[in-house]
């Protein structure tokens, strides 16, 4: 069987395939310019080919599957990704404050031999209660959600911020773990 790479930094990725069982090794993701394309059409696809990307270029001499994933926020028909900065983050949340936005989260497994490729993409329904300046800026100064998508980590909010969940926790996490299960299949046919 070939070996399983991930091409991601995020915890919350290794941590979700370490409990399905899954065997891997990390390596890093060597595309420099994360950007969704529109000629992919819908959001979905813009992202499921972002992750495509990441895979051609994270290759390097490996040989087996490599699975890339890519989180991000729409909101009002607009992708919210990192912050650049504090005020961006305050920004965006005070944005997100008291609304619910979707989260979606696309992967990709690549064959580095045969080139052969496979999709799996989750989306779910985040609501936040209104949130004060004071309770965002403490959120901000003291958890640093400046690697996140949407300036938070689910795992890491406050209780008095999340309303409302609609979907699956973990593809709010970053992978989402009923879909990856399908989506590893690939690896053992």
């Amino acid at each position: 069987m070939l070996p399983l790479y991930l091409a991601s930094k995020s915890e919350r990725r290794f941590t979700i395939l370490k409990e399905l069982g899954i065997n891997f090794t990390v390596i890093p993701n060597l595309l420099n310019e994360e950007t969704l394309e529109r000629k992919h059409g819908r959001i979905r696809n813009q992202l499921k080919h972002l992750c495509l990307r990441k895979a051609l270029h994270s290759i390097n001499d490996l040989k087996g599957w490599l699975l890339t994933a890519d989180t991000i926020i729409y909101f009002n028909e607009m992708v919210i990704g990192k912050p650049q900065s504090r005020t961006d983050a305050i920004k965006t949340l005070s944005l997100l404050s008291n609304q619910s936005h979707q989260v979606i989260t696309a992967c990709c497994l690549y064959n580095t031999i045969s080139q052969k490729h496979y999709f799996c993409s989750d989306s779910a329904e985040v609501t936040f209660n209104e949130l004060s300046l004071d309770e965002i800026k403490y959120y901000i100064d003291s958890k640093k959600p400046f690697d996140k998508a949407g300036s938070y980590g689910i795992q890491d909010i406050p209780e008095g911020f999340l309303k409302n969940l609609k979907g699956h926790y973990s593809t709010v996490l970053g992978l989402p773990r009923p879909k990856i299960k399908l989506l590893l299949k690939h690896i053992y046919t």
